[in-house]
């Protein structure tokens, strides 16, 4: 079965804990402890010096700043580009994006939280936490102690706190601590939580235009010391929408990258305008990637079981079930797992898992949230049933997200730029997973962080890999994608 490994072991530092755990094995098998201390500590000359293990500390930020006619309280935004794939950045249509990633911060990719949907992700950037510690588990899901469903589309959804409240976003945090925040669109901002709101705040709609996002932040940004926002959080989901539409690899998805480049130079020009751009910290992120879909990788339900079974599905485009009872979760499961046995090969292109069974690295089972039974199909496969799709039809959409977070082609987004980020620049950081953002913004803005599931509290890591990101990222997506038969 093609699955993804976890990430290159040759390409990370190891963990301190991890070469102390080696060094100690070693230890206990020789029989000269003299002999061992001191072959102990050449060792450790050895492998700082081979791994070159580092810990960039971010520098204290300063109170304030002046930009010759205004005061600046410390200030940082945040910008996801929502389906953004790393590799994106290097198909020669990203100019501005590219030029801020070499002339100040970039991490070759952020690994999103599994699954790689857009809510469960954009709600673990601004909490820290996994999607089964903050309870967004999908984009649509069914929470079986109130015995309601949660789908993003729909207002109530976005509008009622007890959804969200299991998380709490930084941007009550930075409003408990009278530090102001404005955020658009971001999931989760349009509820009350902990008692707090954002002190700017922005629903979702459709039609506003990357223009428009852009103007608003420069609008909150133009506000007198004493009303502006020192938290910005801006959400665009175009790049996502074209790339599920057209597909990653359409001449369409090429031209959205481009729009958004294009108004990201302008906002960046904005920021020189008002003599800001080397004082505000700007991050530009994105939740996860896209993979192709094909009419010749789809999995067909009905085969397998009784559909009618199924009393609830979540987190497309994964299977997600969840039966009218506990005989019924058996059913599913029992069925999935007996058609997998004997399907093989054709089997190996999907997982089957009960819940308990997940994988612990993803991080997905401790939530009542989360279905009972699941089944996983790799990367660029589709499940699909006759109630939903018509064998004689092109499947669509042509691009879609979800899958293991590991994978090369759910690698998202990450550049920075700001007085906040000067030690990092010109440094080959690790990549790191998007739970680690939350202590960034929390140090950013000295706030005292809430319990997260971030590890690494202000410091990022050197990374191994000595080539260069561009053929990194190209070489592992080219890779990826000779599985996609």
């Amino acid at each position: 079965m093609f699955s993804w490994a976890n990430i290159g072991s040759n390409e990370y530092l190891p963990l301190k804990n991890d070469r102390k755990a080696y060094l100690n094995q070693w230890a206990k098998r020789s029989g000269l402890a003299i002999a061992a201390i001191c072959i102990l500590g050449i060792l450790i000359l050895a492998i700082v010096k081979l791994f070159c293990f580092k810990a960039i500390i971010f520098p204290i930020v300063g109170g304030s700043f002046n930009n010759g006619t205004n005061v600046f309280q410390s200030t940082v935004i945040v910008i996801s580009l929502d389906g953004f794939r790393a590799d994106y950045l290097y198909r020669g249509f990203t100019p501005n994006l590219l030029s801020l990633a070499e002339r100040n911060v970039h991490v070759p990719f952020l690994i999103p939280s599994f699954p790689s949907i857009t809510f469960p992700n954009h709600y673990t950037i601004v909490t820290g936490l996994y999607p089964e510690s903050h309870g967004i588990v999908s984009n649509n899901f069914f929470d079986p102690v109130t015995g309601k469903q949660f789908v993003n589309s729909m207002p109530e959804c976005n509008k009622d706190p007890t959804w969200w409240d299991k998380g709490e976003p930084i941007w009550v945090n930075a409003e408990r601590n009278n530090v102001r925040s404005a955020v658009h669109m971001w999931p989760g901002n349009e509820v009350e939580n902990h008692g707090y709101r954002p002190t700017y705040s922005d629903g979702f709609n459709f039609d506003t235009t990357l223009r428009e996002k852009k103007d608003r932040i420069l609008e909150w940004l133009d506000l007198p010391d004493k009303d502006r926002p020192q938290l910005l959080l801006a959400y665009a989901p175009h790049v996502d929408m074209v790339g599920h539409a057209f597909g990653p690899d359409s001449p369409e998805l090429n031209i959205i990258i481009q729009e958004v480049d294009i108004v990201i130079g302008e906002l960046i020009e904005g920021l020189k305008k008002r003599n800001i751009d080397k004082h505000v910290n700007i991050i530009f992120l994105s939740d996860h990637g896209m993979a192709p879909t094909s009419d010749n990788r789809l999995i067909w339900l009905d085969n397998m079981f009784n559909l009618s079974a199924v009393a609830h599905r979540d987190a497309w485009p994964l299977g997600g079930f969840r039966g009218e009872s506990d005989l019924d979760d058996e059913y599913i499961y029992e069925s999935l797992v007996n058609y997998s046995r004997s399907s093989l090969p054709s089997a190996e292109n999907w997982n089957v898992y009960s819940k308990k069974d997940i994988p612990s690295r993803w991080h997905y089972s401790n939530n009542e949230r989360i279905a009972p039974v699941w089944m996983i199909p790799d990367v660029g496969w589709s499940l699909v049933s006759m109630l939903d799709h018509s064998p004689e039809l092109e499947y669509e959409p042509l691009g879609v997200h979800g899958y293991d977070n590991l994978s090369p082609v759910m690698r998202a987004l990450f550049i920075a730029s700001g007085s906040s980020f000067k030690n990092f620049k010109g440094k080959k950081l690790a990549p790191f997973q998007n739970t680690e953002i939350y202590g960034i913004l929390s140090h950013i803005l000295d706030l005292p962080a809430q319990p997260n599931n971030g590890t690494y509290e202000g410091a990022l890591p050197l990374r191994r890999n000595r080539n260069s990101t561009k053929e990194w990222l190209l070489k592992d997506i080219e890779q990826a994608y000779s599985k996609l038969i």
